[in-house]
């Protein structure tokens, strides 16, 4: 038994709580979360496990809180089971915490680890705040950790980046037309549309681009040759 660990050794647990007695072991150590192996829940997808927090909490029907823009996965899956969902617009560190506390929701889903889809990271302050407006008032704040794990330098923002990307282009095609002539190409864009509960006007297309498991010398070509596809829907960004 370590120090300081206050649960027995995963060896001596049943086999069906040794995996959740190590993950309670690494969020202590790794993302400074202290939780026992009970607490730990297992799920086939964020999506499902939503879900079934939502049943827990109770709130069908009331105001739940995301980002704008923010995951359209979660954001279909409350509308679905009724919540009135508040989008609050995002500032260049994360959530808006001045419209969120006048929003009046019992509940907010953020992803401040690498913020779906813009990537920004929120920074140890503002977490601060949100916890202490949570404290206050007593709603809930769900925390989507993906993508946390993922980064190529320093340590993570304790329960805190994220291997993609958000671009926007300078053009006056939409962003479902510069997707269309990059397939074409065979290079597959993922605009950032669908990410919002309501689309700005006048906005210049966006799109998301992940580069986890690519080398930089894929990138660079990939990069080549979107342009080269692109290159007569550009200009200036002047």
């Amino acid at each position: 038994m370590n120090p300081g660990w206050p649960f027995p050794c995963a060896r001596s647990l049943p086999k069906r709580r040794r995996l959740r007695a190590e993950i309670a072991r690494y969020l202590r150590q790794a993302r400074g979360v202290a939780c026992t192996p009970d607490e730990i829940v297992i799920a086939a997808g964020t999506q499902l496990l939503i879900q079934q927090l939502c049943c827990l909490f109770g709130l069908d029907g009331r105001a739940v809180a995301i980002e704008e823009p923010g995951y359209n996965g979660v954001r279909i899956v409350f509308q679905h089971l009724g919540f009135a969902v508040t989008p609050i617009p995002l500032e260049e560190d994360g959530i808006n915490v001045e419209a969120l506390e006048a929003s009046g929701a019992r509940l907010v889903y953020i992803t401040p680890s690498h913020q779906e889809p813009s990537g920004m990271v929120m920074p140890y302050a503002k977490r601060i705040r949100l916890l202490q407006w949570a404290a206050r008032t007593g709603v809930y704040i769900v925390e989507d950790d993906y993508d946390g794990e993922f980064r190529y330098r320093g340590k993570p923002i304790p329960s805190d980046a994220g291997l993609s990307v958000t671009v926007e282009v300078y053009s006056d095609k939409t962003a479902e037309e510069l997707t269309a002539a990059a397939a074409s190409a065979g290079i597959r864009v993922y605009p950032t549309a669908p990410k919002w509960f309501r689309p700005p006007q006048n906005r210049l297309p966006a799109f998301q681009f992940g580069f986890g498991g690519l080398s930089v010398e894929e990138m660079d070509a990939g990069l080549r040759l979107l342009y080269e596809v692109w290159k007569p829907y550009l200009h200036s960004c002047n």
